[in-house]
């Protein structure tokens, strides 16, 4: 490794040029990791090698198959966003009702001890990563609650998990519930458990969840789930760092929707937005955004980076983000939208919202403020497309709520759109800066 000139001096340099460039003109599959897990005398063949040019043992191609599909998942949005894990035997060893919080197993003092830490470790940094986690356990609340306040050596907190189900109910009653209150698909959710029983109900029930039976061996459950590649990501972004406390924020609001108290909770949060031209440093998290988002996705419509930075050159064409924050959260960039001018006309190409916003009025204040925009520009129409997918009922829904549509869904899934001057919508969240400013 001293010497420039060498085949693995040379290699490695190969890579690093490769990892400046992921994300932007390419996307990276690991296979140096691949093969320094599996053996590199294991990965490459030479017989294989020669004989036809493979560049590892075609009898390790069911590894590369995981990873392949991890990137490629990434790449287009459909990498699994939350994790369910059950408690006892999964997360720590034995069962709290009967050892109670500080007896049961995690911790260094034993093998099995630091396995169960190690992998509470593991979700912590799928956590930090952007994934969410739950809780889907057949269990008493307090008894758990009592664990996680209690015992020293977990160094997860009730706090980290968006969603919590301990009820005696069916696993897969759980799931369904942990996919309402997160307001994603049941097809978003991986479900770990020790139990063959439990997996084989979710599997019954519940098809769409991907649930994994966890290994005898606690020493084998990060390897087990790291070689599935479930949770690739092909950027990590600011947003995805505070992922779960908006979600406890979002569970709040669909609390209060019940009743009167919603417009006066939105009052007391004092939420700010900003609606602005997007720059080189938002483009992972816009094109993440157009990757991941189904609920508030008006035409399904994505962008790469490489695309968003062709757009912004274009002078006929608007890429635009929304910033978000109250005084809980500073959410970030939460909504993107690609638009062209047809006709003195601002035609959105797409429209894409983070579902962690939800009813805070914030669409509301993204119409106001992209016609706030366009008259800056002398035009005093925005319009655009709705295509339905299946999943984006909520975007229709609030087309359809405003009065925004010009005519019923048809046949084919679509509905046009207008807002004008006349239709200014009332919201809760205040502009921190002004609108004319952005041209």
């Amino acid at each position: 490794m001293r010497y420039a000139w060498t085949k693995r001096r040379f290699v490695q340099r190969v890579n690093e040029l490769l990892w400046e460039r992921d994300g932007n003109e390419i996307y990276v599959i690991d296979i140096e990791s691949l093969a320094s897990h599996l053996g590199e005398s294991n990965w490459l063949d030479p017989r294989w090698y020669y004989h036809s040019k493979y560049f590892f043992n075609p009898a390790l191609i069911n590894h590369y198959a995981l990873a392949l599909r991890g990137t490629l998942a990434a790449c287009l949005g459909k990498s699994y966003k939350v994790l369910v894990t059950d408690l006892d035997n999964t997360l720590w060893g034995g069962i709290v009702g009967d050892l109670g919080p500080t007896g049961i197993i995690i911790g260094p003092d034993t093998p099995q001890g630091q396995a169960y830490l190690d992998f509470c470790y593991y979700l912590q940094n799928l956590q930090n990563r952007g994934v969410l986690l739950a809780i889907n356990s057949r269990n008493e609340f307090f008894l758990v609650e009592e664990v996680f306040n209690k015992n020293n050596y977990l160094p997860l907190r009730l706090s980290d998990f968006s969603s919590i189900h301990c009820h005696w109910d069916a696993k897969s009653v759980h799931l369904e519930s942990i996919a309402r209150q997160l307001n994603v698909g049941l097809d978003s959710l991986v479900y770990i458990d020790d139990d063959t029983t439990h997996i084989a109900e979710v599997r019954e029930n519940c098809p769409e969840v991907l649930a994994i039976q966890l290994p005898d061996d606690p020493a084998n459950y990060v390897r087990e789930l790291d070689r599935l590649a479930l949770f690739d990501f092909t950027a990590l972004t600011s947003e995805d760092a505070i992922r779960t406390t908006s979600l406890q924020i979002v569970s709040q609001l669909q609390d209060l929707q019940l009743d009167d108290r919603l417009e006066s909770f939105l009052a007391k949060l004092h939420l700010k937005a900003c609606f602005r031209p997007a720059q080189e440093q938002d483009f992972a998290r816009v094109e993440q955004l157009f990757l991941k988002t189904n609920q508030f996705n008006m035409t399904k419509k994505n962008w790469s980076q490489t695309d968003l930075r062709q757009s912004i050159i274009d002078k006929d064409m608007l890429v635009g983000v929304v910033d978000l924050e109250d005084r809980l959260v500073n959410y970030g960039i939460i909504a993107a939208i690609v638009a062209n001018f047809i006709d003195k006309k601002l035609n959105i190409l797409n429209w894409v919202m983070s579902c962690r916003v939800f009813s805070r009025t914030v669409e509301q204040f993204t119409l106001n403020a992209l016609l706030a925009w366009a008259a800056n520009q002398g035009i005093s129409v925005v319009c655009g497309l709705f295509f339905s997918t299946g999943r984006n009922k909520y975007a229709y829904d609030f087309l359809e709520r405003e009065n925004l549509l010009l005519a019923p869904i048809n046949q084919a899934g679509q509905a046009a759109w207008q807002f004008t001057a006349k239709q200014l919508l009332p919201t809760q969240v205040i502009s921190k800066d002004a609108v004319g400013d952005l041209s």
